[in-house]
């Protein structure tokens, strides 16, 4: 009963203090950059405040550019009154 076909044991890089917490690196994943972090939060919250919701939810769990693919539409990142208005239909026409 060996473990021969296990990924390898994150490292800890260091100890978080005296309360035994470890910091650890687990070298297969690479961390994502929060580059576009601030415009989703900005795009999601246009989202939920002008009654699109559902779109919101969406977009703040899978992405961007996935929803994107799915609805076959692209969201701009600062959208217009009209692009709202095309976005509320495409929700719509997704439920």
């Amino acid at each position: 009963m060996g473990a021969r076909n296990c990924a390898p044991l994150p490292t800890p890089i260091k100890s978080l203090g005296g309360s035994g917490a470890v910091d650890f690196h687990i070298q297969s994943i690479k961390k994502r950059t929060n580059d576009m972090l601030p415009i989703i939060t900005s795009l999601v919250q246009t989202l939920a405040v002008n009654g699109l919701g559902l779109l919101a939810g969406a977009v703040q769990a899978k992405g961007k550019e996935f929803i994107e693919s799915k609805i076959g539409a692209r969201i701009p990142d600062n959208p217009s009154q009209e692009d709202l208005i095309k976005l509320k239909q495409l929700e719509i026409e997704q439920e």
